[in-house]
């Protein structure tokens, strides 16, 4: 065996060590697997203002080489426990055949800064990989859905071919009567966004885990930048809702958002969704 070459099979030992170069990182975040909008460091930034949160930014290194990320979500920057927060995917981001030792590498960090329960979620890209990895580790997973939409043929006819005929005749129906999606004006995220959550969120009889000044966030964070559609749905002429989805990413998300209770009969939701997906 050649000095300084990994045995077939074996597993790199990866450390995780804090990240101080945000071009670094977001490099990594957008190329490797299990990497989304959300890893990126000024949305980390984002939240962390407005969910009261501190969230660690480390690099996993394989010698000397920076081979993922992992954002480690804390109360405080000395917390003992991970907080839950309200948007998924948010775990590490490397190539499959280090999830083994990504997640050795945060048993590692754990014991030494004292975060006694640690989680994270993991992209769908990567769930394969981290279930088998997990079995290997006194680490637990709960296995949690999401739907995937692939938009790789670039086409709106495609994307509406692909619906179902329920979701597909609501969105034709609701743009006949007249609803109508189209871009945010300046201050309508952070009027809307706030109160659409809560009514969402109470419709499933819990709070919205999002504050009420969720939309002033947001709208500041994406000002002057790209890859961040902020789309508002009318009904009669009035905003019934608001949505956020977050592109330049191979994966976009339709991150934060929903109607009003009052116009939902009106499919008004379906046609939000749909001029998301569109965007992306």
């Amino acid at each position: 065996m050649e000095h300084g070459r990994r045995p077939p099979g074996a597993v790199a030992r990866l450390r995780a060590v804090p990240a101080h170069q945000a071009d670094v990182w977001d490099a990594l975040a957008r190329a490797k697997p299990g990497g989304t909008p959300f890893h990126l460091w000024d949305f980390l930034d984002m939240a962390e203002g407005m969910l009261s949160v501190s969230v660690e930014r480390l690099l996993l290194m394989d010698g000397e080489t920076p081979v993922g990320v992992l954002p480690v979500a804390r109360r405080s920057a000395r917390s003992p426990r991970s907080p839950w927060l309200p948007f998924p995917f948010l775990g590490p981001a490397v190539e499959p055949e280090h999830g083994l030792a990504a997640l050795r590498a945060f048993r590692r960090h754990q014991l030494r800064s004292g975060l006694v329960l640690g989680h994270f979620d993991v992209a769908a890209g990567l769930t394969p990989a981290m279930q088998a990895a997990v079995s290997r580790t006194p680490m637990t997973a709960a296995l949690d859905g999401t739907v995937l939409i692939d938009l790789g043929h670039g086409s709106v006819d495609g994307l509406d071919a692909g619906m179902g005929k329920y979701r597909r005749r609501a969105v034709r129906r609701a743009l006949r009567a007249g609803v109508v999606a189209r871009t945010a004006q300046p201050g309508e995220t952070s009027r809307l966004l706030g109160p659409v959550l809560q009514a969402a969120y109470g419709r499933h009889g819990v709070p919205s885990p999002y504050p009420l000044d969720v939309g002033e966030h947001v709208e500041r964070w994406a000002a002057g930048r790209g890859g961040v559609h902020q789309v508002v749905v009318e009904v009669d002429g009035r905003p019934a809702g608001a949505m956020v989805v977050l592109t330049g990413h191979p994966t976009a998300v339709p991150w934060v958002g929903s109607t009003f209770d009052e116009v939902r009969a009106s499919n008004a939701e379906a046609v939000l969704l749909h001029e998301c997906m569109v965007r992306a």
